[in-house]
């Protein structure tokens, strides 16, 4: 389970890339923290980090977004919302089957 959420948030690393290049956002860094969770680091400009925290709450509201700063480089830290999360977990148990249901412990019913 915990690796299928890995290569959910390594997904979103391409999505948060591919999103902020679209909207000619720019951006240093896109990272998934080992720690869970994906870090998106700006460059010294408030304006570039606003408008990247902006954009990304529109286009992925499945990620829960929270900004913040490091001395003088702005930063987003995403994460999965509960829901989302949950459907991860179900599309999971949806590929192992009908016969591996029993591991759920009962979340697919």
């Amino acid at each position: 389970m915990v690796s299928a959420l890995k290569k959910a948030e390594e997904r979103y690393v391409d999505d948060l890339r591919s999103a902020l290049r679209e909207k000619k956002v720019r951006y240093l860094t896109v990272t998934r923290l080992e720690s869970g969770g994906l870090e998106v680091r700006f460059p010294r400009r408030r304006r570039a980090a606003t408008r990247g925290a902006k954009w990304l709450r529109r286009q992925l509201p499945e990620l829960g977004l929270v900004d913040g700063q490091k001395g003088d480089e702005y930063f987003l830290l995403a994460r999965l919302t509960e829901q989302s999360h949950d459907d991860e977990k179900r599309q999971v148990f949806r590929r192992l089957g009908p016969r591996k249901n029993h591991l759920s412990g009962g979340f697919l019913r």
